[in-house]
């Protein structure tokens, strides 16, 4: 569990990184070669949102590093 995780890493770090979620649906849980084609199309969303989160943090990092050398005197 998500919480279980957190309690663990503020135990033994002292403190707790952002925790973000992304379920995924699932319909068979039975044992089998790959996941049915519903769970891959849904898998294949949950990833290229997570990318497109990724890209939107990078971009804002490397805006808030550009704002902090302009303001550097050189």
């Amino acid at each position: 569990k998500p919480e279980t995780l957190l309690r663990l890493s503020r135990q033994l770090y002292g403190r707790c990184p952002e925790l973000y979620l992304c379920p995924i649906p699932a319909e068979q849980f039975g044992f089998g070669d790959g996941f049915s084609p519903s769970t891959g199309r849904h898998i294949e969303q949950a990833v290229g949102l997570i990318r497109e989160w990724l890209e939107g943090a990078q971009a804002k990092k490397g805006r808030r590093a550009a704002r902090k050398r302009s303001k550097d005197p050189a």
